[in-house]
């Protein structure tokens, strides 16, 4: 009987292997810096083991899908207004060539809401395997950690489900991550947790090619430039302590502080 059994669990996660996935991902930004908002987002994998589509930051009339924790627990799912659409930002991966290409908001730059960023090495995680497992969804997980951008980073795999992959760029385990924290600084840190996975027929197309191209390059010298307009302009205004930071996974924490 136990054999049975052991060959049944066997076919039921080659199965899940061979077919496509559904994986519904909430992430929650833990921000102590600006006033101790803590901030909750669904996001969404679409995946196989060749190709997946991540989708994030959505904007469903008219109002972001990320809102406070608080209004989280009173069930209103709607965040603030926002400009922007139902595809928000996405991250399509090529696991077999092992390139991206992503959509993502840049707020403002050259007046565009969205850039499109195309035919991008995926990054390279130098995972370290740890012998400590848990357990998300029903799934044995195990440990891994890495640094990335000058950000350590915590993943929690399953080899039940042997796809090479996870929300936003995260790869290279072998198995499919089902949870990732991030420590953006000593003020904040980012989790991505799986919270449902199930099987489907197709994993949808999503046409984002005419979205404006730009480099990653580009769009983080942008971003330095701002913030530092905006540091020394309230500069000008107090001689008062000044720190002003953009957490950004595509770039290096974006950091001003008139301590440093």
């Amino acid at each position: 009987m136990k054999k049975i059994f052991n060959i049944i669990f066997i076919l039921s996660i080659n199965n899940l292997i061979a077919q496509n996935l559904l994986i519904k991902y909430e992430r929650t930004l833990y921000e102590e810096f600006e006033n101790g908002v803590n901030k909750i987002c669904p996001t969404i994998l679409y995946t196989n083991s060749e190709e997946s589509y991540f989708l994030e930051d959505r904007v469903i009339n008219g109002h972001s899908t990320e809102v406070s924790l608080e209004n989280y627990r009173l069930n209103d799912t709607l965040g603030i207004k926002i400009k922007g659409d139902s595809l928000g930002q996405l991250v399509y991966k090529n696991l077999n060539k092992i390139f991206f290409n992503q959509r993502r908001r840049v707020a403002g730059y050259k007046n565009e809401t969205y850039g499109f960023i195309s035919d991008t090495i995926l990054p390279k995680f130098e995972w370290s395997l740890k012998k400590e497992f848990d357990e998300i969804l029903g799934y044995e997980v195990q440990k891994a950690t890495t640094k990335y951008l000058d950000r350590f980073i915590t993943a929690w795999f399953t080899y039940d489900i042997s796809i090479s992959n996870g929300p936003w760029k995260f790869t290279n385990l072998p198995g499919l991550i089902l949870k990732v924290e991030i420590k953006l600084t000593n003020e904040s840190y980012l989790i991505y947790e799986a919270t449902s996975i199930k099987t489907i027929k197709t994993i949808p197309y999503f046409d984002f090619s005419n979205t404006t191209k730009f480099s990653l390059e580009e769009i983080e010298d942008f971003y330095k430039k701002k913030y530092k307009n905006q540091y020394n302009y309230l500069r000008t205004k107090t001689n008062g302590d000044i720190k002003i930071r953009k957490d950004d996974l595509d770039f290096k924490p974006i950091i001003y502080d008139s301590n440093q």
